[in-house]
């Protein structure tokens, strides 16, 4: 039993040097508090040390006036979802020696009356080559959190995500025709997940051996003990 937990105890130490530290939190927020008039491009509020973040910008938008909150009009007002114009995004890649979990990403939206009313969240780790989508959200004109839930998935050092935002559809928060004067903004976008230490393959061989060496020297400790306990009993 004393070999047991010794082996138990071990394979826990060994665990935890290979895997590295597994940090569940917040990865990098973007909040809006402080914004006042025309915000160009958005800083990052709060990362995790272990990767760079970009600013959140406008592609082929413009930048509209609002306080505490990231504010773009010229959106597509079509009902056809086009990756690669008309968006808000950010991108994300973990430092050397570092793996990401990605497993959620909330925000807060809402729009003017005149804006499109559908809303598309996407991201891919190929320049949207490929992508993954959530479903369409309502955009409305109360402030409204949502959470994209998406399957988790890993990125790695070498490897950028980057998260897209797109307004879109011919019909307006209000229900008319939406145009290009409506605007849509945005609060405090979160992407959730883990970031852990990717172990140097030197360590993790050593680990491997001197576990290995461990079961070995104790398989053989027990044997001699049964064989001794077995030598000094006494014959019937």
């Amino acid at each position: 039993m004393v070999y047991r937990k010794f082996i138990l105890r071990l394979a826990a130490t060994i665990g935890t040097l290979t895997l590295g530290t597994a940090l569940n939190a917040q990865i990098v927020s973007y909040d809006m508090t402080g914004n006042s008039g025309i915000t160009t491009e958005q800083n990052v509020s709060l990362k995790n040390v272990n990767v760079t973040a970009s600013t959140l910008t406008r592609t082929d938008l413009s930048a509209a006036s609002g306080t505490d909150l990231f504010v773009s009009s010229a959106w597509n007002t079509t009902n056809a979802l086009l990756l690669n114009i008309d968006y808000i995004g950010f991108s994300l890649a973990p430092t050397g020696g570092y793996s990401a979990n990605l497993t959620q990403l909330s925000f807060k939206v809402n729009g003017s009356p005149a804006a499109p009313a559908n809303l598309v969240v996407a991201y891919s780790t190929d320049g949207f080559s490929t992508s993954a989508q959530s479903s369409p959200y309502s955009i409305t004109t109360s402030l409204v959190n949502n959470t994209w839930d998406f399957n988790d998935f890993g990125v790695t050092a070498g490897t950028s995500v980057v998260f897209r935002f797109f307004a879109f559809g011919a019909t307006s928060v209000s229900g008319g025709t939406s145009t290009n004067s409506g605007t849509v903004r945005f609060d405090d976008i979160v992407l959730s997940g883990s970031v852990t230490a990717i172990p140097e393959l030197s360590t993790g061989a050593v680990c491997v051996g001197l576990a290995a060496l461990c079961t070995v020297f104790f398989r053989s400790v027990r044997r001699r003990d049964v064989k001794s306990a077995n030598t000094r009993a006494p014959r019937p």
